[in-house]
């Protein structure tokens, strides 16, 4: 979307501010001189949550992701630099991307999640609402009379 507005913006040679995560490459080589943001890009989300989940007791993380955009951007860059910075005990049981605004049953992905046995899942989803995601996630873990069906301290950020 970012995109779509800053490529608009820049060919009626109009200013374009956001106030949200910008795919990398628009502050590389698809820079655009009407478009500023005020937030750091995806990249930089990324490394922070390597941070986050490499001091963190997380030791199976999965990565579920937009296929597009800033989410797929994070996605695969969280998924690099954890590889190359993790601790010798974690580990990257899983990673997705589904398509953007166009899942609504996110049942299957949240049972390969708790088929790897991660413990902690990264998600950079994003929408008008709680990431439905997100939603399916909490509502796995209240199936089975109570019970969590995701390993007991699992993470979802």
């Amino acid at each position: 979307m970012n995109m779509a507005v800053a490529r608009e913006a820049n060919a009626q040679k109009k200013l374009f501010v956001s106030s949200t995560t910008l795919p990398t490459d628009m502050n590389g080589s698809g820079f655009m001189p009407t478009t500023f943001t005020c937030s750091p890009n995806a990249e930089v989300y990324a490394n922070g949550l390597v941070a986050l989940v490499r001091s963190a007791p997380a030791k199976k993380v999965y990565v579920l992701a937009q296929d597009v955009g800033s989410g797929a951007v994070m996605g695969k860059h969280f998924a690099r630099q954890f590889a190359a910075l993790k601790r010798p005990d974690q580990e990257l049981v899983g990673e997705e991307y589904h398509p953007t605004f166009r899942v609504s049953d996110f049942g299957p992905y949240i049972t390969k999640i708790i088929a790897s046995g991660a413990d902690w899942v990264v998600t950079p989803n994003f929408g008008p609402r709680p990431p439905p995601s997100i939603a399916a996630g909490k509502s796995a873990r209240l199936e089975r009379e109570g019970r969590n069906n995701l390993p007991e301290r699992t993470r979802l950020f």
